[in-house]
């Protein structure tokens, strides 16, 4: 079960954002945390602070892919991607960060063909620290 309001056989798409950092030399193992978070809360429901984590990855992750045709120079310019950016640093390391990789996927279910279709929407890699902070 997904959760007290949602039935795995009615949800119809997913999406999946997954980060990986690179640091003195080497890239982290790619990770899916609103996945891990989902799981987390599932076994300590009290931690309510998990979902809303995942709300705000997904809502910044929604606010980029609008500017999926546009250049990166926009894209990093906007406030979400700012935020997101603040977020996936402060969440995962206190180390030197050199780059990160980001990467937003949706996956659709066709109840035609009972099958998945995967749709890359956007994939970054960037400097983080050549990214402006995410509030004035």
């Amino acid at each position: 079960m997904v959760g007290p309001f949602f039935y795995e056989s009615r949800i119809k798409s997913f999406s999946i954002l997954s980060t990986s950092l690179y640091s003195k030399g080497l890239w982290s193992q790619v990770g899916e945390d609103r996945t891990k978070n989902t799981s987390d809360y599932q076994r300590s429901p009290w931690r309510y602070d998990l979902l809303r984590k995942n709300d705000f990855e997904e809502y910044c992750a929604n606010q980029i892919a609008l500017f999926k045709n546009k250049d990166f120079g926009s894209v990093k310019r906007s406030r979400a991607f700012r935020e997101l950016n603040q977020f996936i640093i402060s969440e995962h390391t206190n180390d030197a960060v050199d780059s990160v990789s980001i990467t937003y996927i949706t996956k659709i279910y066709s109840t035609k063909n009972s099958s998945l279709r995967f749709d890359t929407v956007f994939v970054y890699i960037y400097n983080p620290h050549e990214v402006a902070a995410g509030k004035h």
